[in-house]
């Protein structure tokens, strides 16, 4: 079974007294292979022009993803994926694991490299890469949040909605 995927976001940034805004889309296609606990995905992010500060405009980091996910059990799926930053050349790894307490609601946890390295400086160290949240199901609709500490930057917290048709 193959899925398909996009989503398109605004993004905003102010410095000072300047500010700019875009907007973005990102895609993506994850085939569950038949028969098996494996599911493979691809994902292309950030696709837009740019975010224009006065007479500049600045890329955003256009990224492409690989990755894969492996079912153990019922409840416990471990995952594996690796993002290149087109324009900065720079690879990252992820690895994770998500666990279902009920079918409607997921803990997970995850280590990144690309935010152990940006985070690196701060009093975490090399632990900066590790971050948690969860997930609730409720039919088609979904949300989930998740937490990164990113070291002298503060933290990062983010919350999706989005819904299965």
């Amino acid at each position: 079974e193959t899925s398909l995927g996009a989503s398109v976001k605004y993004l905003q940034s102010r410095i000072g007294s300047y500010s700019a805004s875009t907007m973005a889309a990102d895609f993506g296609a994850r085939h569950q292979l038949k028969g098996k606990p494996l599911a493979l995905g691809f994902s292309m992010l950030n696709v837009c022009r740019g975010m224009r500060f006065i007479e500049q405009t600045d890329p955003l980091p256009l990224t492409m993803a690989i990755g894969a996910s492996y079912r153990l059990s019922g409840a416990l799926q471990l995952a594996m994926d690796v993002r290149r930053e087109i324009a900065d050349k720079r690879t990252a790894l992820g690895i994770g694991t998500e666990y279902a307490v009920f079918p409607a609601f997921s803990l997970r946890m995850g280590y990144g490299s690309g935010l152990a390295q940006a985070a690196s400086r701060g009093a975490l160290g090399a632990l900066g890469g590790l971050g948690g949240g969860f997930g609730l199901k409720m039919g088609p609709c979904r949300a989930d949040y998740t937490f990164t500490p990113f070291g002298e930057l503060g933290n990062v917290q983010r919350i999706s909605l989005g819904a299965r048709f």
